[in-house]
């Protein structure tokens, strides 16, 4: 039979092996960060430092598909970098590929990968919506719960 003091004793530890894990997990994160300043310092060369962030964000977040996007002035731009996890369609690619893509880069967020045309303004209509609010990454797990326009998801839809 179980005392009081035993249960206290058997139920403390759990906790204890959470903030571990969580300990761990942070550790890891603050050491893929550090491996990436310092593969950003000994290059002054932009793409390859545009190819080390993507590929150590994918890493450090275990994602599918990191991008980096340069925005003009006017909310239009384009993909600079990204890094990829196997199987997936390159969206760099598809803009050399295809120069409509990068001509009517500002019709949908990533853009007209499509033919008819996707019109979708939403950056230049809201001044840059969350990143003009100093917000400079979006990580999504669930697409279709994120709010994103129709638009957007036809887009995302057709890159894998």
């Amino acid at each position: 039979m179980l005392k009081p003091d035993n249960y206290l004793e058997i139920a403390c530890p759990q906790p204890v092996e959470l903030l571990q894990i969580e300990t761990l997990k942070a550790a890891n994160s603050q050491r893929i960060v550090a491996i990436t300043v310092e593969k950003i310092r000994q290059s002054l060369d932009l793409e390859y430092i545009f190819q080390t962030t993507t590929q150590e964000i994918r890493q450090l977040f275990s994602s599918d598909r990191v991008i980096l996007y340069r925005f003009n002035p006017d909310w239009s731009g384009k993909v600079v970098s990204e890094s990829l996890a196997q199987g997936w369609l390159p969206l760099i690619q598809q803009q050399a590929n295809q120069p409509q893509l990068v001509e009517n880069i500002s019709e949908c967020s990533l853009k007209n990968l499509s033919i008819p045309p996707i019109v979708d303004t939403y950056l230049q209509d809201t001044q840059g919506g969350r990143f003009s609010q100093n917000e400079t990454y979006r990580v999504c797990d669930d697409v279709y719960s994120a709010g994103f326009s129709k638009c957007y998801l036809k887009i995302l839809e057709q890159c894998q």
